[in-house]
């Protein structure tokens, strides 16, 4: 029964996602960078194989276990002997054996003393669990880091679409204004050919901005989990705060050594390899056993199980196994055990160094990035008032139509510059929080 109900939960959850996901086939998605995010840690597939992989880890604490634990075995044995030997002894054939033959045993073995080993291997399989799921944090973290990469990047490839539209428009009207000048004598064919080709050339921009917008959206939903044809609309803006922006860098590398998930892995691995060491020597040492074992046996020509005379006999003891030489096998085993140790030791030394750079490079980019848009809004203003100007000054003959291009580019280059400082920006602060492993 419980079968069954299981059965209509899983049917009903899947349902309601179908449902779901087919209304959001309909109507679309409106996307926060918290809701993508969501769907993503949801849909992925690596977070699904690394759910087994922990799930499995767990699973082999207990295997590890086991051999600490008393092993019950329990044993039944029936023969018919059809045909039974027969042997000739003074001249008159004696039968060896009966027709039937029944035996049933019963086996306990507890180990006393491994050596260690056992316990070594427990704390093998622990750390090595709980290394799976520090290793699933970190893989948990590098999505979500690509899932706002994505998402800054349709951002910024819908911002640069609406630069190259502004762009278009400005080109347009530079057209016209040429063309009304040209109606009264006042404009040349030639700043007419350069206004149409300035036109041409936006058009070309504005078409390749829309398309980086598809694609990019393309990308995102392929990381989110969702297919191609679901129309989604992102909602949110460049803008992102980190409270570790302003900290020193010593402070943000102390924090990084303290909260790196991989960091934290790497230190399992130390633990894990120092344990295998452990679990090598333990072949060194004497194994002790304490043993008990039972067993019922009936023997008859006539199977008659009322009166069957069975005969049992007990037995307990201490079974003692003591290593003398195998070959220098454990010797080489543990030698193989402690170069492991010091390759991770040298690993540990190799990421920490990494772990430095990415904090102080995440750091230096944030304020280089800070500082760029500072600078790219001033620029924006000022080619703003320099279009206005170069359109005044051409309105009434006092400039010239290169006047205005040269201020059209000024604006469309510092208007993009702005967008891309401010991506940056964004994902400068989104790579320090995942260099601190905190995301």
């Amino acid at each position: 029964m419980r079968i069954y109900k299981n059965n209509f939960i899983m049917l009903f959850q899947v349902l309601i996602c179908s449902v779901f996901f087919n209304c959001a086939n309909l109507f679309g998605l409106n996307l926060s960078r918290e809701e993508a995010v969501r769907y993503a840690l949801a849909n992925s597939e690596l977070i699904r194989i690394q759910e087994m992989a922990e799930r499995k880890s767990a699973l082999a604490i207990a295997t590890a276990r086991s051999p600490s634990l008393p092993q019950l075995n329990v044993m039944f044995d029936y023969d018919r002997n059809w045909t039974l030997q027969s042997i000739v002894f003074n001249g008159n054939s004696v039968k060896i054996g009966s027709e039937y033959d029944m035996r049933t045993a019963i086996g306990l073995r507890q180990a006393l003393f491994s050596g260690g080993r056992n316990r070594a291997s427990k704390t093998v399989a622990e750390y090595s669990h709980v290394g799976n799921k520090l290793q699933g944090k970190t893989i948990r973290q590098n999505l979500i880091a690509q899932v706002e990469y994505t998402f800054y990047d349709v951002l910024v490839a819908v911002e640069l679409a609406s630069v190259s539209y502004l762009a278009l428009k400005n080109a347009r009207e530079s057209l016209d204004l040429i063309q009304t000048r040209r109606r009264v004598g006042q404009g040349s064919k030639f700043e007419e050919l350069r206004a149409r080709g300035h036109v041409s050339s936006m058009v070309a921009d504005s078409i390749a901005a829309q398309n980086h917008i598809v694609l990019t959206g393309l990308k995102l939903k392929s990381l989110i989990g969702l297919d191609a044809e679901t129309e989604i609309s992102i909602n949110g803006d460049l803008s992102r705060v980190s409270r570790w922006q302003d900290k020193d860098k010593d402070s943000l590398i102390y924090v990084a050594m303290n909260t790196r998930p991989d960091l934290k892995a790497m230190k399992q691995q130390l633990r894990i390899e120092e344990q295998v060491i452990n679990l090598e020597k333990s072949a060194r040492w004497p194994k002790i056993d304490f043993v008990l074992s039972g067993q019922a046996q009936m023997q008859t020509d006539k199977f008659k199980y009322q009166n069957s005379k069975w005969t049992k006999n007990w037995a307990t003891g201490l079974t003692l196994r003591v290593p003398v030489f195998d070959g220098f096998l454990t010797r080489s085993r543990i030698n193989q055990a402690q170069t492991q140790l010091e390759t991770v030791q040298y690993e540990f030394l190799h990421l920490q160094r990494r772990v430095k750079l990415e904090v102080e490079t995440s750091l230096r980019r944030v304020e280089e990035a800070v500082a760029r848009v500072k600078a790219e809004s001033q620029v924006v203003l000022e080619a703003k008032k320099a279009i206005q100007m170069a359109y005044s000054r051409y309105s009434t003959g006092a400039g010239t139509q290169l006047e205005i291009l040269d201020a059209q580019l000024l604006l469309v280059r510092s208007q993009t510059n702005l967008a891309l400082a401010r991506r940056d920006r964004a994902i400068g602060l989104l790579e320090l929080d995942r260099s601190l492993g905190l995301l």
